[in-house]
């Protein structure tokens, strides 16, 4: 979200979405307006390609951090860019243990 939210324009808008898909949940963040170059949707995760090209280290260092972590947790991330914005997206398993629902010893 901070990566879309940085780069909004004036009447721009962001929406945020999350979706169960099978075993999966897909959380969208969405940016309409102008959709980011293709070139840059290609290097979104990719650190040091990055901080090279935009001469910082902060933005690319954390989405590259938050990359690492979803794959950790068995999930994937990615990016697309259309005539009517940019959506970057993150899939995470469903763990088991949510699909038979709570312990139960568990206590709302």
């Amino acid at each position: 979200m901070h990566h879309l939210l940085g780069r909004a324009q004036p009447g721009e808008s962001l929406h945020v979405r999350a979706a169960r898909l099978g075993h999966e949940v897909r959380v969208e963040v969405r940016r309409d307006g102008a959709a980011v170059p293709e070139e840059d949707i290609t290097a979104v995760f990719q650190c040091e390609e990055r901080a090279f090209r935009e001469r910082k280290l902060e933005d690319p260092l954390r989405v590259f951090l938050a990359r690492q972590e979803v794959e950790a947790h068995g999930g994937q991330v990615g990016a697309q860019a259309d005539v009517g914005g940019t959506t970057l997206f993150l899939t995470l398993p469903v763990s088991l243990s949510e699909e038979l629902g709570h312990p139960a010893g568990w206590q709302a």
